[in-house]
């Protein structure tokens, strides 16, 4: 007997309750983000009130959105890419690896993966030392 209950990420099982805490899709949808080619890094994003009042981290860059429809989550993704990326292709396979990593972990349906890019890296060249 497995049904899902007002918490989309809540389930109860024969078991016991299931419960997948939204820092956990965070820290998915992160580790996918950079490990596509280009991705630099994940950017800073600000607290928002819910994280001021509870305390809790905010993971750089990620917000995680539950839907209206149970078991669905939506995604927003703040990155850095490297200089010289394709950023449109770069966009498309930090969805698509996002989308994968999260569904086949954690049974959840995503419906959107936000790629925002709000910088560009260069390669820092090592500057022989003067003598």
């Amino acid at each position: 007997m497995k049904e899902v209950k007002d918490d989309p990420l809540k389930e109860v099982a024969e078991a016991g309750i299931v419960q997948i805490a939204d820092d956990v899709i965070a820290v998915i949808a992160e580790i996918a983000a950079l490990e596509v080619d280009g991705v630099r890094s994940i950017g800073h994003a600000k607290p928002d009130l819910m994280h001021t009042l509870t305390g809790k981290k905010v993971p750089k860059g990620i917000r995680v959105d539950i839907g209206d429809v149970e078991g669905e989550v939506s995604v927003s993704i703040t990155a850095v890419v490297g200089y010289g990326a394709k950023i449109k292709n770069v966009c498309l396979d930090v969805q698509e690896k996002v989308k994968t990593s999260i569904e086949t972990m954690t049974g959840l349906k995503v419906t959107s993966v936000d790629v925002h890019i709000v910088g560009v890296a260069f390669e820092q060249e090592e500057v022989p030392p003067i003598n």
